[in-house]
Order: C-alpha cells, then structure tokens, then sequence
C-alpha cells in the first residue's frame, strides 16, 4: 500500500519540469529535466557528445601543414641546389600545388 510520503513524491514527480526536447515526430521528450536546466540527462548528454564532435572536427590538423611546409623547403632546396629542366619544374610545382589546395581543405573545415 502506498504511504502518504510515497503519494506526496509521486505528485512532486508529476508536477517536476519536463525536457523541452522536441523529437522528431514533433512531440516533446516528457522526460523529468535536470535541475535548473531545460533538458533531461539523456538530452544534455547528447547535446554534449555533438559540442565535443564539433570541436574535435574544428581543430585542423596541424602535422599535414607541417609536412606540407618540409615538402616546400625540401623543394626549394632541390631547386637551388640542382637547377633542374623546365619539365621537372614543371612536375614539381603542380605537385606544390596540390599539396597547397589539399592544405586550404583542411583549413575550411574549421
């Protein structure tokens, strides 16, 4: 049977703000929200877990210009040192090329 101390926490648990989530057929979550907050614990953690994805996609990767930037020095190394043909230049600087424009795409991911 239920006690009057049971009876008085369901009607707190009832009347307990809810998620305002709203799930994709449009009705709201109706989870009981955390304290002070706007959305229940399963909501606030996913909110979380997609902050942390974003940042984690938002930071570029610092190795690939780092090894773009020796590509580049050793090149221009080769080419002070060696003085080779137009054709090998020509070879060289389109591979400078697109490691520079595969460089500009990790840094649009920001």
């Amino acid at each position: 049977m239920n006690s009057p101390s049971d009876l008085k926490n369901l009607a707190r648990a009832a009347a307990a703000p809810r998620c305002q989530f709203y799930l994709a057929e449009g009705r709201p979550c109706a989870s009981p929200a955390l304290r002070n907050q706007r959305l229940c614990r399963i909501h606030v953690r996913k909110l979380m877990e997609a902050i942390a994805l974003r940042r984690r996609k938002a930071i570029p990767n610092p190795a690939a210009a780092r090894t773009i930037a020796l590509g580049i020095t050793q090149v221009l190394r080769y080419l002070w040192d060696e003085r080779p043909n137009v054709n090998q230049c020509s070879k060289l600087l389109y591979g400078m090329q697109l490691a520079s424009s595969s460089l500009d795409k990790v840094k649009e991911k920001k």
